[in-house]
């Protein structure tokens, strides 16, 4: 049975930015990277939440941010 993942939007955020200057950012980014290539191990879910703050910003950006989020299913929120 895969580990479930509750992706939240720093994750997306890191995964669709721009390449940092920052060190520190750099290196979130990179760990993104990584786990998002290892993804299918796991079942991976969101929410609406993150989808409204993804959405949100530049249209641009926005839209990379939505376009990653497609095919994680979201969890009902009561």
């Amino acid at each position: 049975m895969k580990r479930r993942v509750y992706i939240e939007t720093s994750v997306i955020s890191y995964l669709t930015a721009r390449p940092s200057k920052s060190v520190i950012e750099a290196g979130h980014q990179q760990s993104t990277y990584l786990f998002w290539d290892r993804r299918n191990e796991f079942d991976l879910v969101a929410s609406e939440l993150v989808v409204a703050e993804c959405g949100a910003g530049d249209a641009s950006a926005a839209r990379k941010r939505l376009d990653a989020l497609l095919a994680i299913p979201l969890l009902d929120i009561k």
